[in-house]
């Protein structure tokens, strides 16, 4: 990082488990008798908190551990893809899977890749899973190898802040590594489009929070067009070409619709739009 003193990295998302232990959350969980838990990666705009589908289908099955997944769009994606390796279901990520294997299809007529349950970081386990998790397996998960172009000091002494090429490696677990240890798993498939839409980079490239932003308004124009409103014809074209979602700075802007939470969780409750004009800019909130 600076002479004479090292470099040092965060353990990954997986570092969860040590921290909830240490730090005593699970305890405190224990004494608050919560019994399921929904876990999920903070940048992904659309998901569905303490979703009540994917916990009641959980607890129907009586799910010791669930991951919802979204079909992998082409065999090169960036995502991990949950699998059962060894008859025991964990996530092979992308940088881990031989191209060969990544272009594999069904032997049916669907066309669709043979591993396409695409992780999206968004899981359930129930209280006594993770309590066995924290205290009896987290010094198994092993650590996966993250290439990465870290600041450091040359041999000359110079400082480098921004290395061209790959110099370093961090050793990360993952929230996800639990799932070989579950006794009784699910997987909850959903629409790409209704539940994930990561913040991952910064702008002019995928993932960004300028298509996190339109993820969110087309699907509350999906909303209000299953519940009857009359938006103006071609919002959602118009949302996708703004120059809003090229230009960050541009707060001139005013095609956009927004809606509150407050007023819908997922398209629910929105009976009071059915033949109602709206004009943009829309922004829908409670009085």
């Amino acid at each position: 990082d600076e002479k004479y003193k090292l470099t040092k990295a965060a353990d990954g998302n997986g570092g969860l488990y040590r921290a909830l232990k240490t730090r005593h959350i699970l305890s405190e969980m224990k004494k608050r008798q919560i019994k399921y838990i929904h876990v999920y990666c903070v940048d992904n705009i659309l998901v569905r908190v303490a979703d009540p589908t994917f916990l009641g289908f959980c607890l129907d099955k009586k799910a010791d551990c669930a991951a919802k997944v979204v079909k992998k769009l082409f065999p090169n994606e960036a995502v991990g893809v949950i699998c059962k390796v060894r008859n025991h279901f964990q996530v092979v990520e992308y940088s881990e899977i031989s191209e060969n294997v990544a272009q594999r299809k069904k032997t049916d007529d669907s066309g669709e890749l043979l591993f396409n349950a695409a992780n999206i970081c968004n899981h359930f386990f129930t209280f006594d899973f993770l309590q066995d998790i924290c205290q009896n397996q987290e010094n198994k998960l092993c650590y996966h190898i993250a290439k990465k172009k870290i600041s450091s000091i040359d041999k000359d002494g110079k400082r480098i802040d921004k290395p061209i090429d790959i110099n370093g490696i961090k050793l990360e677990k993952f929230v996800f590594d639990v799932f070989p240890y579950a006794k009784n798993f699910f997987i909850w498939e959903v629409r790409r489009e209704d539940e994930f839409s990561p913040l991952k980079n910064a702008s002019g490239t995928k993932d960004t929070a300028v298509t996190c932003r339109r993820d969110l308004m087309l699907q509350h124009i999906r909303w209000l067009q299953a519940a009857g409103a009359i938006l103006p014809l071609n919002t959602a074209k118009q949302i996708i070409l703004s120059d809003k979602f090229h230009d960050n700075e541009n707060h001139s802007n005013t095609v956009y619709v927004e809606m509150s939470p407050l007023i819908s969780y997922a398209g629910e409750n929105l009976e009071f739009t059915k033949d109602q004009i709206f004009k943009l800019p829309l922004t829908i909130e409670l009085e």
